[in-house]
């Protein structure tokens, strides 16, 4: 999971329990010019067995996400939940997570940043504008974005 280069590529993890917006942020990622594989988990326990490679993703080879999009209401487990539990473990802390949510609640926004998110997007009503966020988010975390070579290694060094 290292830099990615300026054509993009790798692995988008989505997590998202609503099949339009699934639909849609699909559509938009695919479109969004660069060179990406979408995986899809439906809930926080489906997203957690394929980032760990447990339960029905037992032995997965493909390779870890370049980023993880999160819709925050996602049911039994919320997506402010699978947030914490990917921060918690040393696999997948440093892997980049955006929460994705129809409702702009500072409360939701500010527990979300606590909880390490790295960005969090609000999905537009309007489905051209929806289409818009999805493509300039994927093509930011895919193109621009740089992750760490070695994302098992821990990513704090302590001065003196």
């Amino acid at each position: 999971m290292g830099g990615n280069g300026p054509l993009g590529g790798g692995v988008v993890l989505l997590v998202e329990n609503s099949e339009e917006d699934e639909r849609l942020a699909l559509r938009a990622i695919l479109r969004a010019g660069v060179d990406v594989t979408v995986d899809i988990a439906h809930d926080a326990q489906e997203a957690l067995d394929y980032l760990f490679c447990i339960g029905s993703n037992a032995g997965r080879s493909s390779p870890d996400p370049c980023v993880i999009f999160v819709d925050v209401k996602l049911g039994a487990m919320s997506g402010l939940e699978l947030l914490e539990r990917i921060r918690a473990d040393r696999r997948s802390r440093v892997i980049p997570v955006v929460m994705l949510s129809g409702l702009m609640d500072e409360k939701v926004i500010e527990q979300c940043y606590c909880a390490g998110a790295n960005s969090y997007l609000a999905k537009p009503v309007d489905i051209d504008a929806f289409m818009d966020t999805f493509r300039a988010a994927t093509r930011y975390w895919l193109n621009l974005n740089r992750t760490l070579e070695n994302p098992t290694q821990q990513a704090v060094r302590y001065l003196a």
